[in-house]
C-alpha cells in the first residue's frame, strides 16, 4: 500500500521584531536566556493567533535558539528579527529573518 503524504502549506507568514528587553527587565541574571526563549514562544503564539495559545504547537529554529543564548544565560539580545510560519494544521515556526554574518 502507498503511503499518502500530506504536504503542509503555509498559510500565514510575517516577520516580527520581538522586544526582549521589555519583559526581562526585572527578571534575575541567571535567568534571562532562559525567560527570553518563553518570550519568544509566547509572543509568536499570541501574534500568531495559535489556538489556546498554546506553545507546544510553536516551533523553534535552532539558529533563533542560539542566537538567544549565544552571548550567555546573562545577557540576551534586546530584540530580535524574526520570521514566522503557520502551516494549515496550526503549526508554527519561528526561524531567524536575517542571518548573522559569523
Amino acid at each position: 500500500m502507498a503511503e499518502k503524504t500530506k504536504e503542509n502549506k503555509i498559510v500565514l507568514e510575517r516577520e516580527y521584531v520581538i522586544p526582549i528587553k521589555r519583559y526581562i527587565r526585572h527578571v534575575p541574571d541567571y535567568k534571562k536566556a532562559r525567560k527570553a526563549v518563553k518570550i519568544v514562544l509566547e509572543f509568536v503564539a499570541k501574534h500568531m493567533r495559535v489556538e489556546d495559545r498554546d506553545t507546544k504547537k510553536v516551533r523553534m529554529d535552532k539558529l533563533v535558539n542560539n542566537e538567544l543564548w549565544w552571548r550567555g544565560t546573562t545577557n540576551p539580545p534586546n530584540k530580535i528579527k524574526v520570521k514566522v510560519k503557520k502551516d494549515n494544521e496550526g503549526i508554527v515556526t519561528v526561524e531567524l529573518a536575517e542571518i548573522p554574518r559569523i
